[in-house]
């Protein structure tokens, strides 16, 4: 089960889903620009997506490998954009300019998983 309720998130361990980012922006990004979105406990990122946006679009696809294996419990995720973003070999960022989003830190919130199939 993947939802979101206002900002909120709410995704069940080990299921899929897919957000929509967009950024509403009178600046059409461009082929070097990126969302980065990220998944946190306290000050420690879980998970880390660079997302190429396509029309001041990004999704985020949510797979069984990336919650799998983390501890029920209630996260906070960022979204920022990142400019001429500079990419290294795995396609993280090591370069860029960091503008302020009027995204603000939300809950998200990894559920248990009542059963399977």
């Amino acid at each position: 089960m993947f939802s979101k309720v206002g900002n909120d998130l709410y995704l069940s361990r080990g299921d899929t889903g897919v957000l929509s980012i967009n950024i509403n922006s009178s600046y059409l990004m461009g082929e070097n620009d990126r969302v980065l979105f990220t998944i946190k406990d306290g000050a420690t990122p879980k998970i880390i997506r660079v997302l190429t946006p396509v029309a001041n679009t990004a999704m985020v696809e949510f797979t069984n490998e990336m919650t799998k294996n983390l501890p029920v419990k209630d996260y906070r995720y960022d979204i920022r954009i990142l400019l001429n973003a500079v990419l290294d070999e795995h396609g993280f960022p090591t370069d860029g300019t960091v503008i302020n989003t009027h995204f603000k830190p939300a809950l998200f919130r990894l559920l248990e998983t009542v059963g399977d199939i």
